[in-house]
């Protein structure tokens, strides 16, 4: 019997929504940008890039164990927003102790620099996660290439490469002069 919550037919067009996401989300830059002016040469730019998205199996794991983690942070920091709006801090206007940096830039930055970890740990997770990433490819690897990657892909030096993007982040926040974008 066919219940309510039957979703085998949405695993069969699994591969539609990662692909309409990336179309949606590349056609949105070129379009926003101002990058491409023809918005019919935008969609097939856009078109494109989803497609040889859609033929690499590993980019769509990616997209797939990422988006959820995006939308939840999405949901968080509309959350905080909410709350601060509640708590009477104006939209534009803040003024951190003696720093020149306003509510708005401080969640940008907040949010790229959230954007980027998990990024980077979906990329993990996908050709890190299960240890195979170079395992299977030992054979075709020399010694020195083989080591180099082991020693760059060390979660230590991952650490660094985080602590490293947040240091950038927050001497960007903390070095800003009014007026300069």
């Amino acid at each position: 019997m066919v219940s309510l919550f039957d979703f085998g037919i949405l695993e069969s067009i699994s591969w539609l929504f990662p692909m309409i996401l990336i179309f949606a989300v590349v056609y949105a830059v070129l379009v926003y940008k101002n990058i491409i002016q023809s918005l019919t040469l935008a969609a097939a730019i856009a078109f494109s890039v989803a497609f040889i998205f859609l033929l690499t199996p590993g980019l769509l794991e990616v997209i797939r164990v990422i988006v959820p983690w995006y939308a939840l942070t999405l949901v968080i920091m509309l959350m905080l927003m909410m709350v601060y709006s509640f708590a009477g801090v104006e939209k534009y206007s803040g003024q951190y102790a003696n720093y020149n940096v306003s509510l708005q830039d401080t969640i940008r930055f907040t949010m790229v620099a959230v954007f980027i970890i998990i990024l980077i740990a979906g990329l993990a997770k996908v050709y890190l996660g299960s240890g195979e990433f170079l395992s299977q490819r030992e054979g075709t690897l020399e010694a020195g290439e083989l080591s180099f990657w082991s020693t760059l892909l060390h979660p230590s030096v991952i650490g660094f490469f985080v602590l490293m993007v947040i240091a950038f982040f927050t001497v960007l926040l903390l070095a800003k002069k009014e007026g300069i974008d």
